[in-house]
């Protein structure tokens, strides 16, 4: 049997819809910028926990960009799975993995959010969860 642990969900083209919050928490949603759609799609937000010049030193998003054609697109082809679950069917049958661990690709940006949801459920305030990004509005 083979197992791929480490696949991702693309949902960094979707975050609009994805992370979508209500209520005092709904200014955090991010905002599409432009037309782009999947590797184009561009969002501004105060989510993500990690600052913007720490991302920029290991912001690889040119690789899946098929725009760059960075080592002739192939791994920019092989990001449609990332949002497209019939071809992320498709290759996974092709490469004979019989299971895969899907994580999200904003696994920092999902805790931040995860956390404030739970801290709602649990009665603690969602403030202190989410006051870094909404400092940064």
């Amino acid at each position: 049997m083979i197992i791929d642990i480490d696949s991702h969900v693309r949902e960094i083209y979707f975050m609009d819809e994805i992370y979508k919050l209500d209520g005092i928490y709904s200014k955090l949603t991010p905002k599409k910028v432009g037309e782009g759609r999947f590797q184009q799609a561009r969002f501004l937000h105060s989510l993500d926990p990690v600052s913007r010049k720490a991302r920029a030193g290991v912001d690889h998003n040119h690789m899946f960009d098929p725009k760059t054609q960075w080592r002739a697109g192939e791994l920019a082809e092989r990001q449609v799975g990332g949002y497209d679950m019939k071809a992320r069917l498709n290759a996974i049958a092709r490469e004979g993995i019989d299971r895969q661990i899907l994580q999200t690709f904003q696994v920092a940006l999902l805790r931040t959010v995860q956390a404030a949801q739970d801290s709602l459920l649990s009665k603690r305030s969602p403030d202190a969860v989410l006051q870094p990004a909404l400092d940064r509005l």
